[in-house]
């Protein structure tokens, strides 16, 4: 620090960089330690030489980087069985046998030790498994929840790292952790197997304290046998099935300095983990937001409670009872679907006054709860809902004119943080999983949307892990042993490939397809080489357009269509890290399976995919296998069968990605625009009339009430309706497309982004034939700005960075009836007039 305030850097000075890069600029200085404390300033010139004042110095802390950095031992309680609790559930949630199974306690451990001295800083690491929660001397340490995130544990466990300096204090300190069960150590069965899993094993824990003072002493506490033991008041807990806690089980200070602990059990040594353990370099999930009841009702011995808003999380209860009152709190959707046997937490009260409880480890997902065993009628003073999800910061944004639209933003998000509790899941009530296909189709609205790199980065780490030594994936991550042959398929499977792929386009950094690139071409060997599955360049294999409205699609036309895009990703990835002779062989092999695709489903007479579905027709044009006149051809006869329909959906949720887009992309916008908004039949927009505050499973209701793999519908708003893309050709939004459709029936969209390099927006409104845009380019950024419009638009206003400098904004030209503009950083606002619009296909 001392150096840095004299503007010398003594790890890394970067020099004068003449750049417009300002992101993405990997460390390139002295190697970094473990526990090391960096701090860094910069300052910036811009393209008049103008130089900037140091930025206010700031810093990060290096964590424990290799095995042999950690002192300490895993540690834990002898195993013990205090609960029998029977179920055996399928993929439905539904109950299908009865089994009795042993449900462990979930253990406490303390550690009391002495300081002397001021601290300068205390830097404490944990792994506790399945989950655990960390205290020091009676406080909760953090507001982290739920930690560490899932993973596939016997490959991959992290560890979660907190400055506790301010905390400790001198003399004696007491850390304090409480372990659980989680999918670490389930013990009911169900369909996916993680009752069996490979690293299935008692509650532990590891934990290192690295403490330094201001004398430069150091001290150090780790996790070993000298910790102490007891039992606590959580008798079982499992993710889904959830927790039962008996406050008259409750040790008063336990936590705390003082306490006498000569009762309690020394903690006992642990083999620990097989896999890798790391810094869980992502954010944690949080607590974010509370709620209310709107209602309260009475049946039959029993209180329904509505919060008005489908969640993930839980219940806080605030009441008073007698000693022993058992209160059982089920969870589910508006018609408490999943809410039995999933989903059930227990309070047993210790009769104390008003008692104040709430679930830990594990969580649900609902609007409605229903509570029996309540002493007295509750208020609404009694309940309170806790909104938990990871922390990721919001990075876009969409709204209009249309309440359809602006409803489905709003319904979009609930779902999408409601299935991110730690890693992306399908929905967060049934299952809880982790399903790539459900990951790979909502990827694009969570990078469009929130800051999730760092989350999704986690977990591709997690998918490569489950790989098996032949190259073949799983369908859900973690998994206990479940999901290579059933229900899988490219399109799944392919969240491997395809979101390190959007990480790239969306934040322009390719070392995640530097470090994967081997485990891609592995996994996509099976699908080459396997002939159960690859007959003549089709697949035969894998799930399809899952819940499809009523026309299904055959699963060879979804699953070589992925095929092929994993192939043509895979060239693309060869040769932005100049590995030429893979790029050639992946582009041969991508035209093979093109042509193959086009002789297997392509009907010359007719112009259809296959069987002529909506997903078959879309998917051939979003993915790209048809040449320029078969496109056209085929977009023209989806099309007219969506008009002679009018304009009712009727695809699944493979479909519900492709299909909008592929419109827009053959001149078909007002089509789609249609689509969506017709709430006449099933599809988005009778979610909407449904009173449903999150997507549906299924267009058609049969399913779920919370699932987010129907939300990639809001990306379209940004990136169609708003018009905010990144450039294909290169990533990270450096330069980017604004290209907004002004579709019929839209008077005004408007949406943004943070991009790596700052603050995107579009913004436009239609007045008649006039149409208004607005647009902002963040700094080293350059945007491609496309108006419909037969002539120059007229510019009315551009910010006091940008007025009267002509090079900041450049006219291009016309194409294809867009005025064509290109534009460096600035705020610019143009007013145009609309062209004739046309109708560019004909009812056969």
């Amino acid at each position: 620090m001392e150096k840095l305030s004299c503007d010398e850097g003594d790890l890394w000075d970067s020099g004068v960089v003449i750049s417009n890069q300002s992101s993405q600029i990997e460390y390139s200085g002295t190697p970094l330690r473990s526990r090391q404390r960096c701090f860094w300033k910069l300052m910036t010139w811009d393209d008049n030489g103008y130089l900037s004042s140091w930025s206010e110095p700031a810093s990060w802390t290096m964590g424990l980087l290799k095995s042999d950095d950690w002192s300490g031992q895993w540690i834990s309680m002898q195993q013990t069985s205090l609960q029998e609790r029977k179920t055996e559930f399928g993929s439905d949630g539904k109950e299908e046998a009865d089994h009795f199974f042993e449900c462990r306690n979930s253990p406490l451990l303390r550690k009391s030790f002495s300081i002397g001295g001021t601290v300068k800083t205390a830097q404490l690491s944990i792994c506790g498994l399945g989950f655990h929660e960390l205290f020091l001397n009676g406080q909760k340490v953090g507001d982290h929840v739920l930690d560490p995130a899932l993973s596939s544990y016997h490959r991959n466990a992290h560890y979660v790292t907190h400055e506790i300096g301010p905390l400790l204090v001198a003399g004696e300190n007491v850390l304090g952790v409480q372990l659980a069960n989680g999918i670490y150590n389930q013990g009911h069965p169900d369909a996916w197997e993680f009752h069996n899993a490979p690293w299935k094993a008692f509650p532990q824990m590891l934990l290192q304290l690295d403490i330094e003072f201001e004398d430069g002493r150091q001290e150090r506490v780790v996790s070993d046998t000298s910790w102490k033991v007891s039992k606590g008041p959580i008798l079982w807990d499992q993710l889904r099935m959830g927790v039962l806690y008996d406050a008259r089980r409750e040790i008063a200070n336990w936590n705390e300095p003082g306490y006498d602990d000569s009762a309690w059990e020394s903690a006992i040594e642990r083999e620990g983990i097989e896999g890798r353990l790391s810094s869980q370099m992502s954010e944690p999930i949080k607590i974010m937001d509370t709620l209310k009841p709107i209602s309260i009702s009475e049946s039959e011995a029993s209180y329904e409670i509505d919060f008005g808003q489908n969640i993930a999380g839980w219940v806080q209860l605030a009441l008073t009872g007698p000693r022993g009152t058992e209160i059982t709190i089920k969870h589910g959707d508006h018609d408490l679907v999943y809410a039995d046997p999933l989903q059930t937490s227990t309070y047993i009260m210790k009769g104390e006054g008003k008692e104040v409880w709430e679930p830990r480890f594990s969580f649900y997902g609902f609007r409605k709860i229903k509570v029996s065993g309540l002493a007295s009628p509750p208020t609404h003073d009694t309940f309170t809902a806790k909104v938990t999800h990871t922390a990721f910061d919001q990075r876009g944004g969409f709204s209009s004119s249309n309440e359809i639209l602006n409803a489905l933003v709003e319904r979009t998000r609930w779902s999408y943080i409601g299935n991110f509790v730690g890693i992306p899941t399908d929905c967060p009530h049934r299952e809880k999983n982790g399903w790539t296909g459900d990951a790979q189709v909502a990827a694009e609205i969570g990078l469009l949307y929130y800051g999730t790199e760092a989350a999704y980065t986690r977990w591709i780490q997690d998918v490569a892990a489950t790989k098996r030594e032949d190259g073949k994936l799983p369908c859900i991550v973690p998994t206990g042993t479940w999901g290579y042959d059933t229900l899988d398929g490219p399109a799944w499977e392919i969240a491997y490939l395809m979101i390190p792929w959007h990480l790239y386009e969306y934040r322009g950094d390719k070392r995640i397809l530097e470090t994967h690139y081997q485990g891609f071409k592995h996994w996509l060997d099976w699908y080459r080489y396997h002939p159960s599955a690859n007959q003549g360049q089709i697949i035969h294999y894998g799930i399809g357009d899952w819940v499809p409205i009523e026309q299904e699609t055959p699963i060879e036309v979804t699953s070589t269509a992925y095929y092929f895009a994993a192939t043509k990703r895979l060239a693309a990835i060869a040769k932005r890290l100049g590995k030429q002779n893979d790029q050639e062989e992946y582009e041969n092999l991508s035209e093979e399976i093109k042509q193959a695709f086009v002789k297997a489903f392509f009907d010359s007479d007719t112009g259809r995919i296959s069987n002529g579905s909506q997903t078959a027709m879309s998917c051939a044009l979003y993915h790209g296998l048809l040449t320029a006149e078969q496109s056209s051809t085929v977009a023209n006869v989806l099309v007219n069968s969506i008009r002679e329909s009018d304009h009712r959906l009727n695809c699944g949720f493979l479909g519900s990605k492709y299909l909008l887009r592929a419109l827009c992309d053959y001149g078909y916008a007002d089509d789609a625009f249609k689509l969506v908004t017709n709430d006449h039949a099933p599809g988005w927009a009778s979610m909407i009339a449904s009173g449903n505050t999150t997507l549906w499973e299924s267009f058609k209701s049969e399913e779920s009430d919370n699932h987010i793999f129907l939300g990639d519908v809001v990306a379209w708003f940004i990136s169609y309706l708003a018009g905010i893309r990144h450039d294909p050709k290169r990533p990270g939004f450096q330069p980017f497309i604004i290209s907004p459709e002004i579709v019929d029936g839209l008077d005004a969209a408007s949406g943004y982004h943070i991009s790596p390099y700052g603050r995107i927006e579009s913004s436009w409104k239609r007045t008649n034939k006039q149409i208004a845009l607005n647009v902002t380019v963040p700094f080293n950024s350059q945007a491609r700005i496309e108006l419909p419009a037969n002539q120059e638009a007229t510019i009315l206003q551009q910010d006091e960075q940008t007025t009267g400098d002509s090079s900041r904004l450049q006219f291009l030209g016309f194409e294809e009836g867009k005025a064509v503009y290109l534009a460096s950083s600035g705020t610019f606002k143009f007013e145009a007039t609309l062209p004739s619009r046309k109708q560019t296909a004909s009812l056969a």
